[in-house]
């Protein structure tokens, strides 16, 4: 097989196959570097997700981070404030959310009076 074009009626066959041959081959490693840059793009960015939600926890909240996860579960509903031991949360206090807040009195998901 001879590298690169060669001139004559015969030959049109194999230049272009040739040239299949080399685009293909150039095609396929671009291809390739291409898949790896969206790979490399993809997890920078969960990469840059994970500290912007990593640096949220630790520096912008209150409490410490596992109240701060608790707190932001129990914006779920009060069913899940009360399975995370957040249930009558006052203002002010990890768990209170004031779409939980029913009579606007500054206590979130109260526990219901059992008599």
């Amino acid at each position: 097989m001879t590298h690169g074009p060669s001139y004559g009626r015969q030959s049109d066959r194999h230049d272009a196959a040739f040239l299949r041959q080399r685009m293909g081959a150039t095609s396929g490693r671009l291809s390739a570097q291409s898949e790896i840059s969206d790979r490399l793009k993809l997890m920078s960015t969960f990469v840059l997700i994970g500290l912007c939600l990593y640096l949220a926890l630790t520096q912008f909240s209150p409490w410490d981070v596992p109240t701060t996860l608790r707190h932001l579960a129990a914006g779920g509903g009060c069913d899940i404030a009360r399975s995370v031991h957040l249930s009558s949360a006052h203002r002010g206090q990890p768990g209170y959310w004031s779409y939980l807040d029913p009579r606007h009195k500054g206590i979130a998901c109260p526990i219901p009076n059992r008599a």
